[in-house]
């Protein structure tokens, strides 16, 4: 155990940040050993903290607080790792159907997420299917996690040989300008580019970062921007199929 905190201070100060696939190319081995190492203790200190009567209870939240941060960083870390190794062919993807399960499921969870524009016909396109799944799902997360709601739209090419864009909207706070692409960065906290102080329901600071790479191995682009009307747009491109 005395070597966990050591391990993770390494994966913050990784220097990926530079060259997003040499934690992936390089030292996946170790990660994952770490990762699995790690989870079970953390379980049990945090149901250790959960159990026992400490009188400082604000201390005793924030070390509770701070397993969950730790638990999400192990989650996200193996994400990255199981996303970098299924490749697999592209294929072509009826988007929008892709687009009204996932809403709908989310939907049905109390979620307030809803489709807000389609094209009439079938939009297509060429991508993998669990990553663009994950795109989706990262986006759309974030949206209802830091915006307070997710408006998915998807709009088909001009012409055949165009690109396909998916937009997802939110009622949230914006980012600064100067930050839009900052938060694409490994382990940079969305929170902090809000304004906001991030609590224990924050991400780890992975998936804008693993969005951006699963979009550009499709051969498309992420970007983000503030709404004129308020809150926060994410728009994928992608090759239409």
């Amino acid at each position: 155990m005395a070597a966990d905190p050591a391990i993770l201070k390494r994966i913050r100060a990784c220097p990926f940040a530079r060259d997003g696939r040499v934690l992936v190319r390089y030292r996946a081995n170790e990660y994952r050993l770490f990762a699995r190492r790690s989870g079970e203790p953390l379980a049990r200190l945090r149901l250790r903290l959960r159990l026992e009567t400490i009188e400082a209870l604000p201390q005793a939240q924030r070390c509770i607080n701070d397993v969950h941060e730790m638990d999400a960083l192990i989650g996200s870390v193996l994400a990255m790792l199981r996303d970098d190794q299924a490749g697999g062919e592209r294929e072509r993807i009826d988007v929008t159907a892709l687009v009204q399960s996932m809403v709908d499921d989310l939907a049905e969870q109390g979620q307030p997420a809803r489709v807000a524009e389609t094209p009439d016909a079938p939009a297509i396109a060429l991508a993998q299917p669990a990553a663009l799944n994950r795109i989706l799902a990262n986006l759309v997360g974030n949206a209802l996690r830091h915006g307070g709601s997710a408006r998915v739209s998807v709009v088909a090419p001009t012409r055949p040989s165009g690109e396909l864009q998916v937009l997802i909207d939110d009622d949230g706070p914006g980012i600064a300008a100067d930050q839009l692409e900052a938060v694409f960065a490994p382990f940079y906290r969305v929170d902090a580019a809000r304004g906001r102080r991030a609590d224990a329901s924050a991400g780890s600071g992975l998936g804008l970062y693993i969005a951006r790479d699963l979009v550009a191995r499709q051969g498309g682009t992420l970007t983000l921007e503030n709404r004129a009307e308020g809150g926060l747009r994410a728009t994928i491109v992608l090759s239409v199929g």
